[in-house]
This record gives C-alpha cells, sequence and structure tokens, in this order.
C-alpha cells in the first residue's frame, strides 16, 4: 500500500517543480523494484572446477591438431561457408584429427 500511496501523491501533485516529481518518481521505481527482484549475495562462494584428468591416449598431438582445428579454421569456415576451398580444408583436417583420434584410441585397447 506504500508504494500505491506514493503514486497517488505523485500522480496528484503539481507540475511546477519537475527535479523533485523525477526524484518521487526514481524513488518509487527503486523501491518497487527492490521488493520484486531478488538480488545476489555479492561475497558468494568460490566454486572449484573439478579438473578431469585427460585421458591418455589424448595426448598432446591430438590436443594442439583439435584445437588448431576447431579454433582456426572452425572460425574461417563459419565466416566463408560457402567458399570451396575453405571447405574442403576444413573438412580434410577434420576427417585427419578423426582417423588420428580413433588409431590412438585403438591402440591402447
Amino acid at each position: 500500500m506504500e508504494n500505491q500511496e506514493r503514486i497517488g501523491y505523485f500522480l496528484n501533485s503539481a507540475a511546477a517543480d519537475v527535479d523533485a516529481a523525477a526524484l518521487d518518481l526514481n524513488s518509487i521505481i527503486i523501491d518497487s523494484a527492490s521488493k520484486v527482484l531478488t538480488r545476489q549475495n555479492k561475497f558468494q562462494s568460490k566454486k572449484r572446477m573439478v579438473q578431469t584428468k585427460s585421458k591418455k591416449w589424448f595426448d598432446k598431438d591430438l590436443r594442439s591438431m583439435r584445437n588448431k582445428l576447431m579454433m582456426y579454421y572452425g572460425r574461417i569456415y563459419s565466416l566463408y561457408p560457402n567458399d570451396k576451398a575453405v571447405h574442403d580444408k576444413y573438412y580434410k583436417l577434420y576427417r585427419k584429427y578423426t582417423k588420428s583420434r580413433k588409431k590412438r584410441l585403438n591402440s591402447l585397447n
């Protein structure tokens, strides 16, 4: 009821003092928003990221190949999806990556 009374007072006030009316309206909006919105705690506990060990077969060569494929060629391919040369290079590297990944996985099994 408090905010409704303040809104009624704001609507019935004279239009002579614009600055005071703006401050009243601003305070009404802030009070209403603080009642409606839930605020997050500023000091949340920092959650640790759980790092999983990389698989034994997924070594440095595969990791660098994947990064080169996804980061570099993936970005270029997304910029120029209709360019045939970029398309061919991306999928050639993709096939090479998947074949080497499968070979490494099968060699340990």
